[in-house]
């Protein structure tokens, strides 16, 4: 503050605190809802991922229980 109060034009003090103020309270409002943007942003895609392992797992599962069968038949794949 008192680095504001000295390096602010004369008779201008009070402009330069009301944009420090308006800049604090609209970093206090702005700030958060960007963090947890991006903090929803990468959670979705992590779960999107997991789902994706999940999906393919269960589809080389099939595959080999697919190949198994076949040989157990006597059949080629």
């Amino acid at each position: 503050m008192s680095l504001l109060h000295e390096r602010s034009p004369k008779g201008r003090v009070g402009e330069a605190l009301g944009l420090r103020a308006t800049i604090m309270n609209s970093s206090h409002v702005v700030l958060p809802l960007v963090i947890g943007a991006l903090w929803l942003g990468a959670r979705a895609a992590a779960g999107f991922w997991l789902m994706a392992a999940a999906l393919a797992g269960g589809g080389w599962s099939a595959r080999q229980r697919m190949k198994l069968e076949r040989a157990r038949a006597g059949r080629p794949e």
